[in-house]
């Protein structure tokens, strides 16, 4: 019985040790900011003039993908490999619709460690 207590004694501060880096670790990533979205918006458009949507995006973990909605319908996906920073844009052509009609597009951007972007609206108004 007493080797089985000094064999324990002496893998015991190995097991805290071990420990006490896992929970550094898993604290440590909670400390990294949840990614930003940054629109460049509104703008305004007439029917049938192709526009720039634009969007800066972050995150200190690294970006893993950005989703982006236009009226609530999935309108581009992208993957990332990890870049800090990127100026996301992609071309749109103005359907034909009334002057004073908003096309709204969401973004959310989620990072390397699986947090999301908090959701942000860009509106495009027609002219």
């Amino acid at each position: 019985m007493e080797v089985k207590v000094n064999r324990l004694l002496k893998v015991f501060p190995h097991l805290i040790f071990v420990l006490g880096i896992s929970i550094a670790c898993q604290n440590e990533s909670n400390l990294v900011p949840i990614p930003t979205v940054q629109v460049h918006a509104p703008i305004y458009a007439t029917k049938g003039e192709s526009v720039q949507i634009k969007a800066t995006l972050k995150a200190e973990a690294g970006l893993e993908y950005v989703v982006v909605f236009k009226n609530g319908v999935a309108f581009d996906v992208l993957n990332y490999v990890g870049q800090k920073s990127v100026d996301y844009s992609k071309s749109y052509q103005v359907e034909d619709m009334p002057i004073g009609s908003v096309v709204n597009f969401t973004f959310q951007v989620t990072d390397q460690n699986g947090k999301s972007s908090a959701v942000k609206l860009f509106e495009l108004k027609v002219r």
